[in-house]
């Protein structure tokens, strides 16, 4: 295939919303100071919520209880880093612990009302999320 042809498709990507009391959501600190949602991209014959149970074990070393029978949010996004254009569909999900294992794409996590996204450096991709939280 051609990189033209590539251009044209998307990756998928499963992200998990976990909102507190406050209705904020959770975002997990990568290692190089980023904020993003958990979850990751999609692998073949996976559900959705498969893929997000298996991110939630690969990033944070616990399990997840997807809530959502549709997607609550989705957009599309292009990631510089890769080239990749992405749909992003994201689940509200609840975690039964915060006992999270560091690693190598969360070292740390909290949570975040819609304009404190304007105080915090998160990954390109999510930029939507803010106007998603805020008309939801």
């Amino acid at each position: 295939m051609t990189t033209k042809q590539n251009s044209k498709q998307f990756h998928v990507d499963v992200k998990g919303l976990v909102f507190n009391k406050k209705g904020q959501v959770m975002l997990l600190e990568e290692p190089n100071g980023k904020w993003d949602l958990p979850g990751g991209r999609l692998e073949h014959g996976e559900t959705f919520s498969e893929a997000l149970k298996r991110e939630c074990q690969e990033e944070m070393g616990v399990d997840c209880n997807v809530i959502d029978k549709n997607p609550r949010f989705a957009w599309t996004a292009y990631w510089e880093k890769t080239d990749t254009h992405l749909v992003y569909v994201c689940f509200k999900i609840e975690l039964p612990s915060f006992n999270f294992i560091d690693s190598d794409e969360c070292v740390g996590y909290d949570f975040f009302s819609a304009p404190d996204l304007d105080n915090i450096k998160f990954t390109k991709a999510i930029k939507p999320l803010k106007d998603l939280l805020l008309t939801s």
